[in-house]
């Protein structure tokens, strides 16, 4: 997995030939995001937002989060029938943060959350195909009244960037709406399918509240490792040929490198299709693996293939 993710012939590039499209948007003919660009490009925008996600920043922001998060909880308990948890909290939570984060005006927080929704529904292209360019407007008008009147937000300070021509336009775009789409779908499905398996599994919600100051922290972990939603497809474009994990991979080659399947890797992990909350807390991220899995994309007429091969490196997440 370090191997795959460091490697220079294994481009993120989306405009690369061969290269893989994961969301059914709009091309623009240009990376939608630096998750999308190689070096330098893409450390040089991603450090004009790394103090914006820091421990220290995150720390501060939580008083103004649990109040929210309060108010979600509390309001179904006022309607007259049952609520879905995903409609009332799990969806709504992370729109109105990213909203408070980026300094959306709360009179546009609900034409926001509408294309938020739209702009992310993969079940529905034309309805992301709708919503998409309506999105990247909203940004772009977001984008210019933050040069005229910079607020302290994100889009505020990317603004103060653009205005000493650090930045341009497009990118400010492009690193927000980043932040909308890796932080909505990540969360939102995150928080809707941890509190489903606890519902579904009244061993393991009785484990949970038997001892919840201890045990609901190791839950989200291991939650998380159990689902992998934050990293479920890195995708990359072979360069030149090569040879991964004793895998021949082809110029063009498109290369997805799998961070769940390291995460249920069974020589790392007893027992990694459950969930267990007593044991040794590990997490497989970006930054290394146990075990790397990728699949190879070839041209049609081709097959896929897969491979997975231990690596030298293993890192708590």
């Amino acid at each position: 997995m370090h191997q795959a993710l460091k490697d220079p012939r294994l481009s993120a590039d989306e405009l690369a030939p061969g290269a893989p499209a994961r969301l059914q948007v709009p091309q623009e003919g240009r990376p939608s995001s630096f998750l999308r660009m190689d070096d330098p490009e893409h450390s040089r925008l991603r450090g004009m937002i790394a103090s914006e996600f820091t421990a220290r920043k995150v720390r501060s922001m939580r008083p103004a989060l649990q109040r929210l998060v309060d108010e979600l909880l509390d309001e179904p308990g006022a309607l007259p029938q049952r609520a879905d948890l995903h409609d009332v909290s799990s969806m709504r939570l992370p729109t109105l943060v990213i909203a408070r984060v980026l300094g959306v005006p709360d009179e546009d927080s609900e034409f926001f959350t509408e294309k938020t929704r739209g702009a992310l529904s993969q079940g529905d292209p034309a309805a992301s195909y709708t919503a998409f360019p309506e999105m990247t407007r909203y940004l772009e008008d977001m984008a210019d009244r933050g040069l005229r009147k910079p607020g302290d937000d994100l889009m505020g300070r990317l603004a103060a960037r653009r205005a000493a021509g650090e930045i341009t336009r497009d990118e400010i775009v492009g690193i927000t709406r980043l932040v909308l789409v890796a932080g909505h779908e990540t969360t939102t499905n995150q928080i809707a399918l941890s509190v489903l398996t606890l519902l579904q599994d009244p061993g393991l919600r009785a484990q949970v509240l038997a001892d919840p100051a201890a045990l609901v922290p190791r839950y989200i972990e291991e939650s998380m490792r159990f689902w992998s939603l934050s990293q479920d497809a890195i995708l990359r474009v072979a360069l030149e040929d090569m040879e991964l994990g004793g895998v021949a991979v082809h110029k063009g080659d498109a290369v997805v490198i799998s961070i769940p399947a390291a995460n249920h890797d069974e020589s790392v992990f007893a027992d990694a299709g459950r969930i267990d909350v007593h044991g040794t807390p590990v997490r497989i991220s970006s930054g290394g693996s146990a075990r790397t899995t990728a699949w190879v994309l070839r041209p049609p007429g081709s097959k896929w293939s897969s491979r997975s091969r231990r690596s030298s490196s293993a890192s708590p997440g």
